[in-house]
């Protein structure tokens, strides 16, 4: 985040001293998450999920993470971080929806906004062009390399 905010100085963080690029809350009242990967996440980044609302853990609202073959009790203010874009996960459903409620507040990194920081601040396409005419430009210049190099092997070698 520090070089996003470097470049972009007007940028604000979505909250103080996070380091998430992006949140979202869950808000419906029986907000369940079917089995997947968030695969426009970063694939080695943690999502930061918090569980929130009146629910009965122990008899729903648990988290599966397939993957692992596990699940959990997920109880309403905690947090849990899992690597959302690499393991299949879900939440079971809540054990009685006519009494209970459950949602939740999600941060995580895009993917995208990553490659943008490590392609020099440009998309996945800009950065295609740029190299495209440093190929160009650099196969020129190493054949250039090529004569000098062969130039001063040459003259050095009369010398000694």
């Amino acid at each position: 985040m520090q070089a996003i905010l470097k470049k972009l100085p007007g940028l604000k963080l979505n909250f103080p001293k996070s380091v998430y690029a992006a949140a979202c809350f869950n808000l419906s009242q029986n907000c369940i998450c079917f089995k997947h990967r968030d695969i426009l996440n970063v694939p080695y980044g943690w999502c930061a999920v918090t569980a929130l609302g009146r629910f009965n853990h122990v008899k729903g609202a648990q988290i599966v993470l397939w993957d692992l073959k596990l699940y959990f009790e997920f109880p309403h203010g905690c947090t849990l971080y899992i690597p959302s874009a690499s393991i299949v996960h879900s939440n079971t459903p809540l054990d009685d929806p006519s009494t209970e409620e459950r949602t939740s507040f999600t941060q995580y990194f895009p993917g995208a906004l990553i490659r943008w920081v490590d392609n020099g601040f440009m998309t996945d396409k800009e950065l295609k062009e740029k190299n495209k005419r440093i190929r160009r430009f650099g196969a020129l210049e190493a054949g250039e390399m090529g004569l000098w190099t062969f130039l001063i092997f040459y003259l050095r070698r009369g010398y000694s």
